[in-house]
């Protein structure tokens, strides 16, 4: 194997979550589609973001504390690197329109592999730099269509 392939590194995503057991479900899913995956408590999120080379996207689990505070802290750092806020299905309604418009995605957990796929090969269509532009107003959670194929 050349030196080149050996020091290639995967491209990584950060899973910022409370949520043990949905952060291990995201792991499996990402792991098996060739991420590195960072998964941190909301508490120490803010150190993960001196390494950006590799960090193609961003995942935020809801149900945090101060959570329009720390999404917007997140997106602040993320600096054009996409995030999206993930949130628990039947809570769409309460997610503030200022996080929904902050944020490249809001998507409803649990979630399938249709759905999820475009989102990631969005982030690494061109080495995880992308830039990506928040689209202005509009619902931006999946629609229900796609989310049933």
């Amino acid at each position: 194997m050349s030196d080149e392939c050996e020091n290639m590194a995967l491209p990584r995503i950060l899973v910022v979550d409370n949520n043990k057991a949905r952060i291990q479900q995201l792991e499996a899913v990402f792991q098996f589609m060739g991420y590195a995956v960072q998964a941190v408590g909301t508490a120490d999120y803010a150190s993960c973001f001196s390494e950006t080379d590799q960090l193609c996207g961003v995942f935020v689990g809801d149900g945090i504390e101060k959570q329009a505070t720390v999404v917007s802290d997140i997106v602040e750092r993320a600096n054009k690197i996409p995030v999206v806020l993930l949130i628990n299905k039947g809570t769409a309604l309460q997610v503030s329109t200022a996080i929904t418009n902050s944020v490249f995605q809001v998507l409803e957990w649990p979630t399938t592999h249709p759905v999820l796929k475009p989102i990631l090969d969005k982030f690494s269509a061109s080495g995880g730099h992308t830039v990506f532009t928040v689209r202005e107003g509009g619902d931006r959670r999946a629609p229900t269509a796609q989310r049933l194929k």
